[in-house]
């Protein structure tokens, strides 16, 4: 195919964005770059305007835009959807085989990415082994249920902060990645908080923390250090309580300072 001359980067960005509003779910820089005549390389400032500005969105070289992806999402729940039905006991299913089964035929690597993407909107539920819907119930085996249940008395032996994983592995007796799986599949089942990548707390810890700032501050306005100081804490810890103090409407901010409420 003969490339297509443009005058400015401009308007090979906007053909770009036109060629790719027309595929329904979006599709690979290599489509694109067939279609016009050029490399891949010759693409690549012209995606990162489009990417820069919120026009389009990526995954390892496969581009949408925000209304693709959200038909792209339908799919992915559907078939999701259907993969709970097909095992109700399942934990956890490929991505990729759900993808395929989506009719959403991309490289591994595209559907991981946007599996985070989904992961991190809160749309599925993302664990070591696999992807599920959020909605649906997590089975444990018996075997599955009390070491839950020793991982969750572990952590509340903490008192106001749990412990590492590595001294609940000790406690509990189990390897540190089973604890570390107990802990997003006790998020699924609401018995434990995931904040922040290596923060979580049970739902009475994060009362308990609420509590004692109530205690130490008050109802007056306080700084983020006033509460690492009252929850005697890292900074990591006392942040992520605060962003879901803020989320849960438990505190009222005023530019970097905040008050119970």
């Amino acid at each position: 195919m003969q490339a297509i001359d443009f005058a400015t980067l401009g308007e090979l960005a906007d053909y770009i964005e036109s060629f790719i509003r027309k595929h329904e779910i979006g599709c690979d820089t290599k489509d694109v770059a067939k279609h016009l005549g050029v490399s891949v390389q010759f693409l690549g400032d012209s995606f990162e305007v489009l990417k820069s500005e919120g026009k389009l969105m990526s995954f390892a070289g496969y581009w949408v835009t925000e209304e693709g992806f959200e038909t792209l999402t339908a799919r992915i729940l559907k078939a999701l959807e259907a993969a709970h039905k097909a095992d109700e006991r399942a934990l956890a299913f490929d991505p990729v085989e759900v993808a395929r089964a989506a009719k959403w035929m991309v490289e591994e690597k595209q559907v991981h990415r946007a599996v985070t993407e989904w992961s991190e909107r809160g749309v599925i539920a993302k664990l070591e082994a696999g992807i599920r819907l959020p909605s649906e119930e997590v089975y444990l085996s018996p075997k599955q249920e009390r070491l839950l249940d020793r991982v969750v008395m572990a952590m509340l032996d903490g008192r106001l902060h749990p412990p590492a994983p590595m001294e609940i592995a000790k406690t509990v007796e189990a390897p540190k990645e089973a604890v570390m799986e107990m802990i997003r599949l006790g998020s699924l089942r609401g018995v434990i908080v995931v904040l922040a990548d290596g923060v979580y707390y049970t739902p009475q810890q994060l009362e308990m923390n609420r509590e004692v700032l109530r205690e130490k501050i008050g109802s007056g306005f306080f700084a983020p250090g006033d509460a690492r100081d009252a929850l005697k804490t890292s900074r990591k810890f006392s942040d992520a309580l605060l962003d879901y103090f803020d989320a849960q409407g438990w505190t009222e901010r005023n530019g970097v300072r905040r008050k119970l409420v």
